[in-house]
């Protein structure tokens, strides 16, 4: 079986894209709120076989992205101020 392309768009935060190129009609997948895609759609279960696979099977061409924070992807720029700051700022004035 072919194996995804890999490869980043920039950002920020830049996310990692996976794509099984193919010339049929685009699938794209969203991981859920904890697996980066490699570990979902990308996953092979014991038959050797994964979502991304078999989709690219049927002729699908199948792209999948990590949102920030997650499997290969960025993680977002922490916030130079926090919550407690803007609350003090705004009791001030």
């Amino acid at each position: 079986m072919r194996e995804a392309e890999v490869f980043s768009i920039a950002g920020p935060p830049a996310l990692q894209v996976r794509r099984l190129n193919n010339s049929g009609p685009p699938v794209l997948y969203v991981h859920g709120a904890t697996f980066p895609s490699a570990l979902s759609i990308g996953y092979r279960f014991s038959d050797g076989q994964s979502w991304e696979g078999h989709l690219h099977s049927e002729g699908s061409d199948v792209w999948s992205f990590d949102f920030a924070g997650f499997g290969g992807s960025e993680r977002c720029r922490a916030s130079t101020s926090s919550l407690a700051d803007s609350r003090a700022s705004a009791a001030a004035t």
